[in-house]
């Protein structure tokens, strides 16, 4: 039997019958279920972080559009310029101390008029004395000004347009979210409950995050071991950082796909949004449709790539970036950044051949896959299942964070996972088992590999828990050995763990790698 869906034939029924607009009748068309089936039932929502420090926060509004170009320009080392003379007269006279410059000027003149003449040497000497004075007064107000950047500027324009630039994806967001991170949760010094510090280093931990019993030199040689691991994946910062704050919240949800529109017949077909179902409320307003959010303070590992190394990585599999002496790659990479490809839900990157290689959707992609790797360790060495974690993506900073979502009372699993599986031999196990070739194995073997390198049997996880419904993720990004599906060049990919372990054994050759080192798939 087929029924119709009133709303939706309500809302294009005169399409349908004029034929217009591309609206065919099987759009009205309800799908059935048989009663004796579950229905699909794909929850909605997002995240966000939650900080107190809103200086860099408060860059992302419309009004600060300059300072926010400038902060971009500053936070990833763009090269400077010294001021013209005509910039430093706009600084003062925004300031309301034009007539400093005005005297400065004349001081000049009178020493271009007196130098070299006898007997005034004195007088010289004073009136550059005084030039020299404002100068110093000037340091602060003359800071350097950065070589103006075309394309850089255009996406921080660009970015206030809400449909291009989605907030999850958004990678000017994402270095403002990484340095307030930075700020208040990853290099700060100060403790949290319990006196325990916010933040620690996992191959220099505190004591809370050591073992019982080990003496100073087991835990020197267990910090030595758990950072040459680190290298071997080319991680340069790996913490625990406790107390991470973060509030996920859900909308609404849909039937038969997770997507706005599913295949039916060779068709492409609309899959309506639901809101949740109204619920009465006190005071004017009446009924409403609720939005659910749980805030939540949890443990999470923060972890920052090698610089270096995802440069090599990138100029190796085509995709490198020119870098000035001393700037740091994620500015070049926001400028590469195409707003169109990252919808919602990255919609070019779920089709067999459909786009280019780029630079930032590689160094996305190997950030992702490399934190889907991570959770499946952790759920497997800590006992929770894998839709207990989440991820955020940091990306024009190459780092990412895995956390635990949820509001049950074992929120200290991630710091007793790390605790229980440190030791002398190998660091610790999570390391030990990220950077061992079996790691990057699927059950599935060479058809998964065939389909860009993942699948629910290695590196996917519940779509719940996954930043982007599990796109972008390929094991070729790690171990190499093959292509992402979505990639229109099929030249075979340079793993990163080949790059990170061809450096080591370049700086140490004496050193080796950990036992099993040599990825492969």
């Amino acid at each position: 039997m087929i029924q119709q869906d009133h709303d939706t034939l309500k809302e294009i029924g005169a399409d349908v019958v004029a034929s217009a607009n591309g609206h065919v009748r099987k759009e009205v068309n309800m799908e059935p279920t048989s009663y004796r089936a579950s229905v699909a039932y794909y929850v909605h929502g997002d995240r966000l972080l939650v900080f107190t420090e809103n200086r860099w926060i408060d860059l992302l509004r419309a009004e600060q559009q300059t300072n926010l170009y400038g902060f971009l320009l500053e936070q990833f080392n763009y090269p400077v310029r010294p001021l013209s003379d005509a910039e430093k007269v706009e600084i003062l006279r925004q300031k309301g101390r034009e007539h400093e410059w005005t005297s400065y000027q004349s001081i000049a003149r009178a020493v271009a008029d007196l130098e070299g003449k006898p007997g005034m040497e004195a007088t010289v000497e004073g009136l550059r004395n005084a030039m020299r004075t404002n100068e110093e007064n000037w340091a602060e107000d003359f800071d350097v000004a950065r070589a103006d950047v075309p394309l850089l500027r255009n996406q921080v324009i660009g970015r206030i347009d809400a449909v291009r630039f989605i907030k999850r994806y958004d990678p000017m967001r994402l270095a403002v979210e990484h340095k307030t991170l930075e700020f208040e949760r990853i290099l700060t010094t100060a403790t949290g409950r319990g006196g325990r510090r916010i933040s620690t280093r996992v191959d220099a931990p505190d004591e809370h995050l050591l073992p019982d019993g080990m003496t100073a030199p087991q835990v020197e040689i267990m910090n030595r071991e758990t950072r040459r691991r680190l290298d071997a994946i080319g991680i340069e910062d790996m913490r625990l950082v406790r107390e991470f704050e973060i509030c996920e919240y859900s909308f609404g949800f849909t039937r038969t796909s997770p997507y706005p529109t599913t295949e039916r017949m060779q068709i492409e077909m609309p899959v309506r949004l639901n809101l949740f179902q109204k619920v009465q409320t006190p005071g004017p307003g009446g009924a409403r449709h609720p939005i659910y959010a749980q805030r939540q303070s949890n443990e999470a590992f923060y972890v920052r790539l090698k610089e270096p190394l995802v440069c090599d990585w990138l100029e190796r599999n085509d995709v490198g970036v020119a870098l000035a002496p001393g700037q740091r790659l994620g500015g070049p990479l926001i400028e590469r950044f195409i707003p169109e490809n990252f919808t919602r839900f990255v919609d070019a990157y779920r089709k067999e051949d459909s786009v280019p290689r780029d630079p930032y959707a590689y160094v996305f992609s190997l950030l992702h896959t490399l934190s889907h790797a991570m959770i499946e360790v952790m759920a497997e060495l800590s006992g929770l299942d894998q839709g207990s974690f989440g991820e955020h993506l940091f990306v024009p900073d190459l780092a990412f964070v895995v956390y635990r979502r949820g509001m049950t009372m074992d929120l200290g699993n991630l710091s007793a996972m790390w605790r229980n599986y440190s030791s002398v031999t190998v660091g610790n196990q999570v390391i030990e088992t990220l950077v061992h070739p079996s790691a990057l194995r699927c059950g599935t073997g060479s058809l998964c590999n065939k389909r860009g390198g993942a699948c629910p049997d290695c590196i996917m996880i519940p779509e719940t828990s996954c930043l982007c419904g599990n796109n972008l993720l390929s094991r070729s990004f790690l171990g190499g050995r093959g292509v992402p599906h979505w990639d229109q060049d099929k030249t075979t990919l340079a793993g990163y763990y080949e790059v990170a372990q061809a450096a080591l054994a370049a700086a140490s050759p004496a050193c080796g790698l950990p036992p099993g080192g040599g990825m492969g798939l």
